[in-house]
């Protein structure tokens, strides 16, 4: 099932072309609306997003600066992200108009001054899982997750140059300091049913 989802989502997340960078929300959605994926919405910015070196996109249509990076509560506003002016691509090959958000189910907030018992709780399952896969700042970035380690591709790279992947802790990808190892201010990662904590089960009366 993992692999079939993959495949599938991959092939949905090329097939749309978007304005600035590539928006990988898509397949995201596609995870969670066909195999049964959640998301976990993560905020790892503790200082200023003003300073944070990948903050601000130019929006190709209104002109203005809008925020790549996404807060704890940009994630909770209404539940779904990318923020609304980059919602909405041109296909590809249908040239029609899309919508490429990405629901939110978990929230895992990094930067306060102590974890609340819910980021505890998907923070600890995103480093247990297996199998996750996920995007940095609402679509810049992809990524594969396992064991508490990501797995990424760094398409600015040669075929021949040893770090065109990598791997590394997840806590290092999610320390958004760009001079000690490129790390990133928020993400969202799907998590497939499997690898979910399991629902209490509720008695009939």
């Amino acid at each position: 099932m993992r692999l079939r989802a993959t495949r599938s989502a991959a092939g949905a997340s090329r097939s749309l072309s978007t304005h600035g960078s590539q928006r990988r929300t898509v397949a995201l959605e596609e995870l969670r609306e066909k195999f049964g994926f959640e998301t976990v919405h993560v905020d790892a910015l503790k200082g200023d997003p003003k300073k944070y070196w990948n903050n601000q996109t130019i929006n190709p249509r209104t002109k203005r600066p809008v925020s790549n990076y996404s807060s704890d509560a940009d994630a909770r506003r209404d539940t779904r992200l990318p923020h609304k002016d980059f919602r909405k691509v041109k296909g590809a090959d249908s040239n029609k108009e899309i919508d490429v958000s990405v629901g939110i189910d978990h929230f895992v907030k990094l930067g306060g001054a102590k974890k609340t018992a819910e980021s505890q709780k998907w923070w600890q399952k995103l480093k247990d899982t297996e199998f996750a896969v996920g995007v940095a700042d609402q679509g810049f970035h992809t990524i594969a997750i396992s064991r508490g380690f990501v797995y990424e591709v760094h398409w600015d790279r040669g075929p021949d140059n040893p770090s065109l992947t990598g791997k590394r802790s997840l806590e290092d990808f999610f320390t958004p300091d760009r001079e000690k190892g490129f790390g990133w201010g928020s993400g969202i990662i799907a998590v497939p049913p499997e690898a979910l904590p399991q629902k209490p089960q509720h008695k009939g009366r």
